[in-house]
């Protein structure tokens, strides 16, 4: 890497390099343009995505933020002659980590995809960035949860009346608060980041609230088993145990959102199953083939669930997986525990 006139590195992973952004005749003091080979794109949680022509190169330079302040200081020119040298060396340094294997002519495989593809799917991105949806994947992902809330919170209600005591009430509450948030707040985060993409800061709120509220679905959704059902001596510590990893996941998402989506998904899959081992206590096992069969939608929708830009409406199929796993689960607790003809299937408190 070298250093060309006045300072400016001559490495081509830099926004610094001399002549690379000039500004348009007609732009504000809020925009600045690179040329017209390349289109500039900023994506929440301090990326960068840089398209030339149909391949994607991402590079993470601290925070969209600062990047962008600091390419307009550097246009208008209000940094000194020091200033300038440093930031670009910052610059350069930010980017240092993702020079090697950068290639900026498109990739052969990317530039293939037909163009009637495009308009359902765009690439994928580096696993430390959020995927962005197409308009039509937008409109999916909001109408694949938006059509079960209103089941969700009658079913959640059929509970409730069918409650004989003090606990079957508290589990249906507990359960269909979980089931009906599950929907309801996906539904609100996929419409405001389709339709209010620029608010930034409330699109990222949600999304964390989103990925929140799969743990506290999951715990709800184990709630009226392990309260409802015989169980044994030491299976009965998993009624709080189950609550106590709720909100440790909830924590993790609160700290390390989207840094580490493997592990995000590992911790789903354990709080997933772990408390199922509890049925193995159970003395009576009613429910479990519906139970086996819920978890078998669920895990084959995570399989979509990590393949968005590898197939079209990947979300929106995960949702619908979630959706017939949820939808299992709830009519074996109706049947299992709510039922009248399952009333001699529960242990008296």
């Amino acid at each position: 890497m070298g250093w060309g006139p006045a300072g400016l590195p001559t490495t081509p992973c830099s926004l610094f390099t001399a002549g690379a952004l000039p500004m348009s005749a007609h732009s504000n003091r809020q925009s600045w343009l690179l040329p017209s080979t390349f289109q500039a794109t900023a994506v929440p949680r301090s990326c960068f995505i840089l398209s030339h022509g149909q391949d994607l190169g991402t590079w993470h330079l601290g925070t969209a933020r600062w990047t962008r302040c600091a390419v307009r200081s550097l246009l208008q020119g209000s940094w000194s002659k020091a200033e300038l040298r440093w930031g670009c060396r910052l610059g350069v340094a930010l980017c240092r980590p993702l020079q090697k294997g950068f290639a900026p002519s498109p990739s052969p495989e990317r530039v293939s995809l037909p163009a009637s593809r495009c308009r359902f799917m765009n690439h994928r991105v580096p696993s430390n960035c959020r995927y962005q949806p197409t308009e039509y994947e937008h409109a999916a992902n909001c109408a694949t949860h938006a059509f079960w809330i209103l089941p969700s919170i009658l079913g959640s209600s059929i509970l409730y009346i069918l409650s004989d005591d003090q606990w079957e009430t508290i589990s249906a509450w507990i359960y269909g608060f979980g089931l009906s948030s599950l929907f309801i707040v996906s539904t609100i985060f996929h419409t405001i980041s389709w339709k209010k993409r620029h608010l930034r800061t409330v699109e990222h709120c949600l999304h964390m609230f989103d990925r929140m509220v799969i743990y506290f679905f999951i715990a709800a959704s184990y709630a009226p088993w392990l309260n409802l059902r015989e169980l044994g001596p030491w299976a009965s510590h998993m009624r709080w145990i189950i609550w106590i990893m709720a909100s440790i996941g909830t924590v993790y998402v609160f700290f390390f959102h989207e840094r580490y989506k493997l592990v995000e998904l590992v911790c789903y899959v354990i709080m997933g199953f772990f408390p199922a081992l509890v049925i193995l206590s159970m003395p009576n096992r009613d429910g479990l083939p519906e139970l086996v069969a819920g978890g078998f939608f669920y895990c084959l929708g995570m399989v979509f669930f990590k393949s968005d830009g590898r197939v079209p409406f990947a979300h929106a199929i995960w949702h619908l997986f979630v959706a017939i796993g949820a939808g299992i689960h709830y009519y074996a607790i109706w049947r299992y525990l709510y039922r009248p003809g399952a009333l001699d299937t529960k242990t008296s408190r």
